[in-house]
């Protein structure tokens, strides 16, 4: 069972097959490249106790946090919720996803919980995952938004963002937390 864990643990990041990219960030964790000198063992008994104390010294890593381990659900959660906030480009999200995956992140799709309009008139509004998006231009919405609209918040030019609520003509937002 301890060596399941172990080859696990190394496809997951992927120290098990082909060579490893040297700028790669997970490649540099010490625990990891531990795990990586144990493939060059070629003895099978002398491999499992190297991949045994590697494993032991990944997990002392995952208790001081020093290495987090995360599954591709947590990710996408994590990306999601991080959708409009400026961030510098982290490739914990983005790697070895294929172009259809980085078009999911391209669009927003949800419902608004308040919306409200501030002092300049422009709007306001919470969505369900607790984000707060503000309107940056001066267009009018036909029809006022309501709690349980839909809006979709689509990635627009240069850093920009455009929303559509209830499906009217796109406003200029961003995002404020």
């Amino acid at each position: 069972m301890r060596r399941l864990q172990i080859v696990g643990i190394a496809v997951a990041f992927g120290v098990a097959g082909g060579p490893v990219n040297a700028a790669d960030p997970v490649a540099t964790a010490p625990a990891i490249r531990e795990m990586e000198k144990c493939r060059a063992v070629p003895d099978v008994a002398t491999r499992a106790t190297c991949y045994d104390k590697a494993f032991d010294g990944l997990q002392a890593s995952l208790g001081r946090r020093e290495v987090v381990l995360m599954n591709r659900g947590d990710v996408v959660k994590a990306r999601r919720s991080l959708f409009g906030l400026t961030l510098p480009k982290l490739d914990i999200f983005s790697r070895g996803a294929s172009a259809a995956e980085e078009a999911e992140f391209q669009t927003l799709e949800t419902r608004i919980v308040q919306a409200s309009q501030t002092a300049n008139g422009r709007w306001s509004f919470l969505l369900e995952d607790q984000a707060r998006w503000v309107q940056n231009d001066d267009e009018p919405l036909a029809v006022p938004p309501r709690p349980n609209d839909t809006i979709r918040i689509r990635k627009g030019l240069v850093g920009s963002f455009l929303a559509n609520v209830g499906g009217q003509r796109a406003i200029r937002v961003r995002r404020i937390n």
